[in-house]
């Protein structure tokens, strides 16, 4: 992250900048600076949503527990920053607590990305591809991040002088492709994320340069994310200045890796800073938070975030300068997350730059938007698209309508789906007693209640099994959890084979292998199995089937 004045004093940028000068030469030590292997071993990295909100935090700020801000928001996966690598030697504040911090969030079915560069490491040209002297050094160093926190998401947050850096941007690029390859001949699923400031207008000319130069030495990111905050102009509308810039990159995104534009929104991220931003009189409300995570809903792309959980409380409300550690508006904590949260759908094992969507688990559709569902019985109604979906336990006929059930996806065309209420033990799961933890992986539908009362939520990867999470449906009873797998998120999926069948298939596509909400994709070209052998088992011990899309 950075501050868009390049004139301005780094003092002015020290609520994004993390490796101050005392911090590099005074507190190494101290501070857990290293490039050596943790004294144990790294948690495997659990798969990432299609749709994923991962914010950023600082690394070495200390006032944020991600398992905290999981159990209490429903934030499962998080941008760590960020690496610097002065001497061509990688290094990470608080190494062992971060470490930690992976593996916490990792036993709740979330996960970690780390980014490597940010505006000091940038301005210093300290960034791994600028200090590096060759693209095999640096896909050393890169590798070494990798494998020491057995990572499945890096980011490449470039900006200040490194944008400009033609060298260190042409070492970056041949590393990263070496880097893919690695990933790909060692079985290691990789998705590598470039982040990048970005204007109203959509990427600056060193941006979409920075691109075109990746495309010319065969690394394609899985994510461009961009860095919507810090224009320089004070009263602007941050929410809308986001929504156009995401716009905007979109065919720029499209025109640098010759895609179609819909698959340019599903390779975007966007980043605003929360609350107060570095520049005078720019400041990211919380209404601007509801409106871009509405809009970035509605454009399918990849990734939403911001800067930084640690910023993610009131504690400095009405500062008109940007804080480390608070926001500067009138908030409560954990306000933002609450609202982004509802991005994260879809399910992916992540990694080869595809995107992957959830399939139905056992619900089935009673209406489309405007009609009407006829149900019989004490019926759980599901209503949306896209893996967005509001929730209605029903005991007769309900329309299908934003009247009844509020718009979970705006300018989508959305359904009803019906499923027996729980907690019916023919059709969903019990996972967990109230103050506990429903474990899962992949995106399931969790229903929080007792009796013939209940919240419901679309959920990755795990969740509390608590009030803070769902509201309390049945105030005063002691509630539980109940799982099943997510009502229909995508496009229509054709079955193309019965496990150990084989499916067969003209041209490339993507091909899900599952059953009950729970699947594992591949990009095929042809044919391909339907077996554990060639997807790996995503629900043992089930009959699965194989889907083309």
């Amino acid at each position: 992250m950075r501050t868009r004045s390049r004139s301005r004093s780094l003092a002015r940028s020290l609520s994004r900048s993390f490796f101050s000068a005392a911090l590099l030469t005074g507190a190494l030590a101290a501070a857990g600076l290293a490039s050596a292997a943790p004294a144990s071993a790294a948690s495997a990295p659990n798969a990432w949503p299609a749709h994923v909100f991962a914010p950023y935090f600082d690394a070495g700020m200390g006032n944020v527990s991600l398992t905290d801000v999981a159990n209490s928001y429903g934030t499962k996966f998080f941008t760590a920053a960020f690496v610097d690598g002065p001497g061509c030697r990688w290094q990470v504040p608080g190494q062992s607590a971060l470490q930690s911090g992976i593996d916490g969030i990792r036993g709740l079915g979330g996960d970690v990305s780390v980014s490597f560069g940010g505006y000091t490491s940038d301005t210093a040209l300290t960034e791994i591809g600028d200090s590096c002297s060759s693209p095999e050094a640096a896909a050393a160093q890169i590798e070494s991040v990798i494998t020491t926190f057995n990572l499945s998401h890096v980011d490449f947050d470039i900006e200040s002088a490194s944008l400009t850096n033609s060298a260190g941007i042409d070492r970056r690029d041949k590393a990263l492709a070496q880097v893919r390859s690695w990933a790909v001949n060692n079985g290691r699923a990789l998705s590598i994320s470039v982040t990048l400031p970005a204007l109203p207008s959509g990427l600056s000319g060193d941006g979409v340069n920075l691109l075109n130069n990746a495309r010319s030495n065969g690394f394609t990111p899985d994510v461009v994310n961009l860095m919507t905050m810090d224009y320089g102009t004070s009263g602007i509308d941050m929410g809308n200045a986001a929504n156009t810039s995401v716009d905007a990159a979109a065919g720029q995104v499209a025109s640098a890796f010759g895609i179609s534009t819909s698959a340019a929104y599903a390779k975007l991220g966007n980043t605003p800073m929360i609350g107060q931003n570095d520049s005078a009189g720019e400041v990211f409300t919380l209404d601007n938070a509801r409106s871009v995570e509405a809009f970035d809903a509605s454009r399918g792309i990849a990734l939403t975030s911001y800067w930084s959980q640690n910023r993610d409380n009131g504690g400095c409300a009405g500062s008109t300068s940007a804080q480390s550690t608070c926001s500067g508006v009138s908030q409560n904590s954990g306000d933002f997350a609450r609202i982004f949260q509802a991005f994260t759908s879809g399910s992916s094992s992540g990694g080869t730059g595809s995107t992957a969507q959830s399939l139905p688990g056992t619900w089935a559709q009673c209406a489309s938007e405007n009609g009407t569902c006829a149900v019989s019985g004490t019926t759980a109604v599901a209503y949306g698209a896209s893996g967005r979906f509001t929730y209605a336990t029903e005991t007769g006929s309900t329309p299908c309508t934003n009247a009844v059930f509020g718009d979970p996806i705006s300018g989508t065309a959305k359904s009803c789906y019906g499923q027996a209420a729980p907690p019916a033990t023919d059709v969903w799961t019990a996972c967990a007693s109230e103050g506990g933890t429903c474990a899962f992986s992949g995106v399931m539908t969790v229903a929080y209640g007792a009796g013939s009362s209940f919240s419901y939520a679309t959920l990755p990867g795990g969740t509390a099994c608590s009030n803070a999470v769902f509201g309390d449906p049945a105030s005063g009873t002691a509630k539980s959890c109940y799982l099943i797998g997510a009502p229909p998120s995508f496009a229509t999926w054709t079955n193309c084979a019965a496990e150990n069948g084989t499916c067969s298939i003209s041209g490339t596509h993507e091909v899900a292998y599952g059953a009950a909400g729970r699947y594992v994709y591949r990009s095929v070209s042809g044919s391909t199995g339907c077996s554990n052998g060639v997807f790996g088992d995503p629900i043992s011990g089930t009959a699965k089937s194989c889907y083309v899309q």
